[in-house]
Formats: C-alpha cells, structure tokens, sequence
C-alpha cells in the first residue's frame, strides 16, 4: 500500500494538500476513516488542529466560507506530518522537513506551510512520483 493510500490512525496530524484552495497548507487531525461512503473512495473525517472553521467548504456543489471545524476528505488530499511507520513526536517531525523548501509558519495558532513544498506534495500525490 502506498503512502498515498495507506490507512491513516484516529488522532493523526496531517497537512491538506489537495482540494479546496483556501484549506491547503492546514493542519488538521484524522477523527475517523469512512471508506468508501458517501461518496468517498477512501474518505476521513477531519477537523481542524486549531478548532477553528475552516475556510472554504463544498455545500450544494459550490465553495462557500466554512462553518465548521471538522469536514470530509479523500485520502489522497492529505499528507500525514509524520511518516505512518514511524514512531516520532511531532516536532522532530516538523524538524525534519527540508528548510531550503518548507518553512512553519504560525499564525494565530494556525500551521500553515510554505506554498512550494504543499505544490511539490500535490504534484506527488496526484503523479505517485516524489518531487
């Protein structure tokens, strides 16, 4: 199973790199996998770290501002910040991406991460090739 498609545990933190353009770049936690329901091939329900709304969502076929802190997503739309197989806290985690390409940024309690590297993460996600 690729990283991609591998199974994602309840608590998880993970960085949107796909979807609604205002929500990539946030971090948000895994509240729990519903599989291929409602839609989904492989869908998670998330919620914000923050517990802040987010700031787009899909209602009636239309992006509109976000009314809530938890959503449902595709697998493949989000990057867990800690490899599944590893077993590190998540600041030596945050501490091992690549400076040159990712920078933290934190504002209002908010993570949000560098433009290029959520663009690199996408391209992978959407090639199953690592830029």
């Amino acid at each position: 199973m690729s990283e991609a498609n591998s199974l994602l545990k309840v608590g998880t933190r993970c960085v949107i790199v796909a979807g609604c353009p205002q929500n990539i770049g946030l971090v948000v936690q895994v509240v729990r996998r519903v599989g291929a329901r409602y839609g989904y091939v492989d869908g998670y329900e998330i919620q914000t770290v923050s517990g802040r709304l987010f700031q787009q969502l899909w209602e009636d076929d239309a992006l509109r501002p976000g009314t809530s802190d938890f959503a449902f997503t595709e697998r493949a739309k989000l990057r867990p910040l800690v490899d599944p197989k590893d077993d590190v806290s998540e600041e030596a985690a945050l501490k091992k991406l690549p400076k040159q390409v990712c920078e933290v940024l934190s504002t209002d309690n908010e993570i949000f991460v560098e433009s290029s590297l959520i663009e690199d993460m996408a391209a992978e996600c959407a090639t199953g090739v690592q830029v």
